[in-house]
């Protein structure tokens, strides 16, 4: 693999988590995977980063709130943009989200013109 790729790979590099008592399903099997410092180390090597959040139930609102606090205190610069079908603009102000998405679209937009 060239040095090329592989750099491009670093830049793009993408992880999956949820929250902690939340479910993914990747299509073949339930993943449980934890919030955990693995996570906040990956936060504070890519501080220009910003950290996409999803919450299809209020259940995980709360989770949402105590990942987005961690994020700051790992790493004040890093960005955060929330949504998902319980999210509003004012519960991301509240837990101190940068960016509310009110849709998928809505993120890919943003995200498209700050890397414009």
């Amino acid at each position: 693999m060239s040095a090329l790729i592989r750099a491009s790979i670093k830049k793009r590099a993408r992880g999956v988590f949820t929250y902690i008592g939340d479910r993914y399903d990747d299509g073949r099997r339930d993943l449980k995977i934890s919030f955990d410092q693995q996570f906040i180390n990956a936060v504070k090597d890519n501080p220009s980063c910003i950290v996409g959040l999803s919450a299809l139930l209020t259940t995980t609102m709360a989770a949402m709130e105590e990942t987005v606090k961690a994020i700051k205190e790992a790493s004040p610069e890093t960005k955060t943009i929330i949504g998902g079908a319980p999210i509003t603009q004012s519960f991301a102000e509240k837990i101190g989200a940068d960016i509310y998405s009110q849709d998928p679209q809505d993120a890919v937009d943003f995200l498209n013109s700050i890397a414009a």
